[in-house]
């Protein structure tokens, strides 16, 4: 992080219960934006066997529902221009675990940023591959049918 940038970074070794799995960075903005940009070269997330219980495949029907997402480009009001995404508020209608509700969440246009809701882009990954597992599947038996 930039000394000059309003974004504060703060670390500290997670050994604790909450964070088990090692060094957490917290970023902090100091101008109320509740933004802060990130650069690294990658992001990791925990997804051992070993820290997961209740496993279960992801259904066909479950992963076409990002079928039904709604693509669009947008300029932030206070911000970046020229951007690609979804809407968050769409989003939790067919995705709820992709977005993010922060503590005292009402939907409302008038709402501080920091109450909006937010979207954890990673996690269309598992319905993205597994939609292309089942179209594959599909493709492969049109191309036996021939």
């Amino acid at each position: 992080v930039r000394t000059d940038d309003p974004c504060k970074v703060n670390y500290w070794n997670a050994a604790s219960a909450l964070f088990p799995y090692g060094n957490i960075a917290v970023f902090r903005c100091y101008d109320d934006s509740g933004y802060a940009s990130v650069q690294a070269s990658g992001f990791t997330q925990m997804s051992s066997k070993y820290a997961k219980e209740n496993i279960v495949d992801i259904s066909s029907d479950e992963a076409s529902k990002v079928l039904n997402l709604r693509t669009v480009t947008f300029d932030y009001k206070n911000g970046q221009k020229n951007q690609v995404g979804f809407i968050a508020e769409e989003v939790l209608k067919i995705l709820p675990n992709c977005v993010f509700l922060p503590d005292g969440y009402v939907e409302d246009a008038n709402a501080h940023e920091s109450k909006l809701p937010s979207i954890d882009y990673s996690k269309f990954v598992p319905y993205i591959v597994k939609e292309i597992q089942v179209l594959n599947d599909r493709i492969t038996k049109l191309e036996e049918n021939k």
